[in-house]
């Protein structure tokens, strides 16, 4: 692959910086040199971006995923997002097992079984097309909207228990590195929870620079959602930052990283939320995370889980269950979160086992 780095010529750098500081970010990215010299690059590359594209770009205010689990109100990315939708889908399937009147997933391969499933579920869905496919068939209202409602959490879940779900679909090709899963109080209690993601398999590693700026192959990665979609539309991504509120008051914020992401966030947010761990807690859990593809092809879809965190007869009741597993500390999800006792104010952070992997709790 040719590789562009274009280079302004330092009067225009000089001209592009007093401009972007008098007039915003807005004119200089979008509208301005710096938009212009980035349609450059990534056309001599052969790619489609036009001026026209960005100056038709406006960031997104949209409402929320919503769910109530157990007593808390679940807020995480709303739709083009399918992160939040998957997120409170499983959070309701759980509330229609009864999972909080079990035992966690740590203690138990049964809880750690459904979860699974309610996982997989949500991958199904949020594939590109497959949800429109099954409405009619199962009766159901698979839209965002219907999804994060109980009501359908409590067919779904007959159907997962009879075993009339279909299968995963083909696995997408996995994320990649250089994210951040960020979540940040202050002392009146405010919460802020964030991912931060370039999507790109080594940095710059499109070989196309932009006044500095690496520019990312997401697109590289994502043709078969590109290809669902209509031109101007956005990306849907499975990242699923949240804030759970208790009697209105900021309760928990949670953020996640890593290929994991659904899995790992669901753990933890039924950890915390429905077995009144403390983030640190939920972390200090067996870690685990995504699905282990290698015997697709044999109709077989295992779980990933972190090396070493299962003992040898939790996971033969797993496998007795019928999933399988494979120990993968690169593949599992990376949860951080900052939980706020209602009565004393007092806040309770988990971080990052390994903090080299990016991600932090703060308190302000």
């Amino acid at each position: 692959m040719t590789t562009t780095s274009l280079k302004l010529p330092d009067e225009l750098k000089r001209r592009a910086a007093a401009a972007a500081k008098k007039q915003g970010v807005t004119p200089h990215i979008y509208r301005g040199a710096w938009g212009q010299a980035l349609v450059d690059a990534v056309q001599a590359e052969g790619g489609r971006m036009t001026a026209a594209d960005l100056e038709a770009y406006r960031p997104l205010w949209v409402e929320p995923a919503h769910t109530t689990f157990n007593g808390y109100e679940v807020y995480a990315n709303g739709p083009p997002s399918s992160g939040g939708v998957d997120l409170a889908q499983s959070l309701n399937l759980a509330t229609a097992a009864g999972l909080t009147r079990q035992s966690s997933y740590k203690d138990s391969p049964l809880t750690f079984f459904w979860q699974l499933q309610f996982v997989k579920t949500g991958v199904i869905l949020s594939s590109p097309g497959v949800a429109p496919q099954l409405e009619k068939a199962l009766g159901l209202d698979l839209s965002p909207q219907g999804r994060v409602r109980q009501e359908t959490a409590d067919k779904l879940w007959v159907l997962l228990q009879a075993g009339r779900m279909p299968s995963v679909p083909a696995p997408r090709a996995p994320v990649s590195a250089h994210s951040d899963a960020i979540v940040a109080t202050d002392a009146r209690g405010n919460l802020a929870a964030v991912v931060h993601t370039i999507n790109t398999v080594n940095w710059g590693s499109t070989g196309i620079f932009v006044g500095g700026i690496s520019i990312p192959d997401s697109a590289a990665f994502q043709q078969p959602v590109i290809a669902s979609i209509k031109p101007g539309a956005r990306l849907p991504e499975s990242v699923s930052p949240g804030i759970a509120l208790k009697d209105g008051k900021p309760a928990l914020g949670f953020s996640c990283i890593g290929v994991g992401v659904p899995m790992r966030t669901l753990g933890a947010v039924i950890d915390t939320l429905g077995f009144g761990m403390t983030p640190q807690q939920a972390i200090a859990s067996p870690a685990h995370g995504g699905f282990d593809y290698s015997k697709f092809a044999a109709g077989e879809i295992g779980a990933v889980i972190g090396q070493g965190e299962f003992s040898a007869d939790y996971l033969r009741r797993l496998h007795e269950l019928g999933q399988t597993t494979r120990e993968d500390d690169l593949q599992r999800g990376f949860w951080i979160g900052i939980g706020i006792d209602a009565k004393s104010g007092l806040l309770r952070g988990g971080a990052l086992r390994e903090m080299q992997m990016g991600g932090g709790a703060a308190g302000y």
